[in-house]
């Protein structure tokens, strides 16, 4: 199954507070799970990056406010 995450925070890029942490470990089990994960989150877009075989989609936004209308 494919499964999409969507969080204001990712690490490494962005990790201000728990739900980062939760994010990356959710986004991996889920991989363990044999699951292919997309995350959506803040942080400087540039070229596609993957953690592991995670796959992580970064929005150029300044605050988790105006997050999600770009989402």
């Amino acid at each position: 199954m494919r499964v999409a995450l969507i969080s204001y925070e990712y690490p490494p890029a962005v990790a201000i507070g728990g739900i980062g942490t939760y994010t990356w470990s959710a986004s991996h089990m889920l991989v363990r799970g044999g699951h292919e994960v997309v995350v959506f989150a803040a942080g400087q877009p540039g070229q596609p990056e993957r953690t592991s075989t995670v796959e992580v989609v970064r929005l150029d936004c300044p605050d988790r406010y105006r997050f999600a209308p770009l989402v």
